[in-house]
């Protein structure tokens, strides 16, 4: 896997790539010059990402999904995923199993309402004994993991979210370390990152793939 984590602002001085039409339709869209600006400047970034990542096609020909997932055109190419939250970016590269990335940053946020709009009635109860609802780090973790695997499997929040049951050992799971996450019938290979009250989730299904 490729994997960039990066502030927005790393994008200053560097040229606009040409936009598609989609991409362009959705930016003249945007309502404010400032997510006009982190618009652009996140397509900046994965620009730059695709120039220099590893595991990227040269040329790389960027689409996206009616889902809104987006996938690099052409057979037997690396899947890829984003995220932005406030000013932050994070890009995943996968050469082996689709992959599905989501950061966010912590906000002040009534945690137990939305965590009971992600997560079915035992999975709440094994929070709600955690203190999930009131730690920003161990909500985030459960958040955005949710998401990463939805992002993965390709389909976003159009999948049931409470379908999504993560294990308990996630809120304890240490930098650098991969846990196997079973569901949906299927096992991601899940791992967090987080600094300065970022959360980032990666998830990489890894069904039916031979052990590394």
């Amino acid at each position: 896997m490729n994997i960039s984590c990066c502030a927005l602002d790393q994008a200053r001085g560097l040229a606009m790539p040409e936009m598609s039409a989609r991409d362009h339709a959705r930016y003249l869209n945007l309502k404010t010059p400032d997510k006009r600006r982190r618009f652009a400047q996140s397509r900046i970034l994965i620009d730059r990402f695709m120039k220099n990542a590893p595991l990227a096609p040269r040329p790389a020909t960027l689409q996206v999904t009616d889902a809104g997932q987006p996938f690099l055109a052409g057979h037997g190419q690396p899947a890829i995923s984003w995220s932005r939250s406030d000013d932050y970016l994070a890009i995943g590269l996968s050469a082996n199993g689709s992959i599905g990335v989501d950061i966010e940053t912590w906000q002040d946020r009534p945690f137990g309402p939305m965590l009971k709009m992600i997560c079915d009635h035992e999975e709440l109860q094994r929070y709600q004994m955690s203190n999930v609802t009131q730690t920003p780090a161990h909500f985030f973790r459960v958040w955005t993991m949710k998401e990463a695997i939805l992002k993965s499997v390709g389909t976003g929040f159009q999948t049931d979210v409470k379908r999504v049951v993560l294990p308990q050992s996630l809120l304890s799971l240490s930098a650098g370390e991969t846990l196997d996450v079973v569901c949906l019938g299927r096992i991601f290979e899940t791992m967090i990152v987080e600094r300065d009250g970022l959360t980032l989730s990666i998830a990489r299904d890894t069904t039916g793939l031979a052990p590394a």
